[in-house]
């Protein structure tokens, strides 16, 4: 899927690369943020199809540590409060920041989703790979 995953199993450049495209296209998208006339429900769905898709991608192979997990949360939290103008001298709690779900229960949903189409396999089957004598 296009994943970077290290020698010890670690995925941390591929999280990294991630976030740096994830950074990029929320970026792109500075004037629909700083817009008032497009509605923060429209912007939360922005947000999360496009730039969440971007960061989500390949997630079902990383090795999430709490180091990894807090980049994560760090960057949603950054995204929602730019969204929701929610700036430094504001305070205002994580938990009440905005009715989206964590972005950690998404990467496991999305590796429980990918275990599940894994086992309904048959066993026989892989994808890509052409055993001897068969075509």
């Amino acid at each position: 899927m296009g994943g970077i995953l290290t020698g010890y199993g670690g995925s941390v450049e591929g999280v990294a690369g991630r976030l740096q495209k994830a950074r990029g296209a929320f970026e792109n998208l500075r004037t629909v943020w700083s817009s008032r006339k497009i509605s923060v429900k429209t912007k939360l769905l922005l947000c999360c199809s496009i730039v969440g898709s971007t960061l989500l991608y390949g997630c079902e192979c990383w090795t999430m540590v709490k180091g990894l997990e807090k980049r994560l949360q760090v960057f949603q939290r950054r995204c929602l409060r730019i969204i929701l103008r929610m700036f430094y001298p504001t305070l205002i709690s994580n938990a009440n920041l905005s009715g989206q779900s964590d972005i950690i229960l998404k990467v496991v949903d999305k590796k429980w989703w990918w275990m599940g189409h894994i086992a309904r396999k048959e066993p026989q089957h892989l994808e890509g790979v052409r055993r001897r004598g068969r075509p």
